[in-house]
């Protein structure tokens, strides 16, 4: 209840709460707010990749939010497609590149995507870590700064709280 407020208002944040309490929901409903402000992916918007990149420190984890944001945009046009192991690389990166505004990953998998090229993420304007505790005792965090530093620098937020909202507008206006 606290987060979404937050969320769409583009800020950034960490939420702790225990399982069970909506957090997939606290971030799921603003992403899918600002992505239905958005241009759907076209071929066109394809080679820049998903509008946003969701990762969780397992499968398990990755295939319940999919799930979730599945039910929240059924009557939308929105698409996700969930990149993990023990998957078909190549089948996921026949789904990314058809478009997809959502990615929704473990880090192995979505580190192994970019080196081979089948997801670039010149357009992720929403990164997401759940569960980024459990990523760092998993000893992911070199494939979590790799992803991170994959995205264009111009697409970080600035420090500067002034900067940051012109930055927001100006990515909305440009989608548009």
């Amino acid at each position: 209840m606290q987060a979404i407020p937050i969320g769409m208002n583009m800020r950034d944040m960490i939420g702790l709460a225990p399982t069970g309490s909506g957090k997939s929901a606290a971030f799921l409903l603003p992403l899918i707010s600002f992505l239905l402000k958005m241009p759907p992916i076209t071929q066109n918007l394809v080679e820049d990749g998903p509008y946003a990149l969701i990762m969780a420190p397992t499968r398990e984890l990755a295939i319940q939010i999919d799930k979730e944001f599945q039910k929240l945009t059924r009557d939308t046009a929105l698409r996700s497609v969930v990149i993990v192991g023990g998957k078909s690389a190549e089948e996921q990166g026949s789904k990314i590149s058809r478009g997809v505004e959502v990615i929704i990953g473990t880090p192995g998998r979505i580190e192994d995507s970019l080196n081979r090229r089948t997801l670039v993420l010149n357009q992720s304007y929403w990164l997401i870590l759940d569960e980024a505790d459990k990523m760092i005792d998993f000893n992911l965090e070199d494939s979590v700064n790799f992803i991170i530093d994959s995205i264009p620098q111009h697409l970080h937020k600035s420090n500067e709280e002034k900067e940051v909202l012109e930055q927001e507008a100006a990515m909305i206006q440009g989608k548009q």
